[in-house]
């Protein structure tokens, strides 16, 4: 697994990593169960802006409402303070997706995200921690056919 954390404040690259390591092999896992051709994973914290709105975009495009995926995420940010854990989200997208979602969540995603496909080897997939008003990337490979 190749981490780029370029530009990150040591706080938000310490929690970016935190949720990366707690967090990679059910995102993996997801990523290989989700029938997508060249899946992207996410981990959101949903207290972040953007991953707020990821989560809630993500919850309306499954039926809810704008009030009911709203309350959603809020409730799990709120059982999740109750544990005192960040409230995460694992997120499948394609790849085509990703590079439609990723420019609104931080001034470099599209740099990054074209740097990562430049440097891309077949067999490998990006997971993307989207947490502290940004993004850190991290390639995997998994055992599934990619574009």
């Amino acid at each position: 697994m190749n981490i780029n954390t370029t530009g990150v404040s040591i706080d938000a690259k310490i929690d970016r990593r935190h949720l990366l390591t707690q967090n990679l092999e059910k995102t993996t896992d997801a990523m290989r169960q989700s029938g997508v051709t060249d899946p992207v994973g996410f981990i959101v914290d949903v207290r972040d802006h953007q991953g707020r709105h990821f989560a809630i975009a993500v919850h309306h495009s499954e039926g809810a409402t704008d009030d009911e995926a709203t309350k959603h995420v809020d409730q799990q940010i709120a059982d999740y303070h109750e544990l005192g854990q960040i409230p995460t989200k694992i997120i499948v997208t394609p790849l085509d997706a990703a590079r439609t979602i990723l420019p609104s969540s931080s001034p470099t995603a599209t740099e990054s995200l074209r740097s990562w496909e430049s440097q891309r080897q077949p067999g490998q997939n990006l997971v993307v921690v989207m947490a502290n008003g940004g993004n850190t990337y991290a390639t995997v490979e998994l055992a599934i056919a990619t574009k």
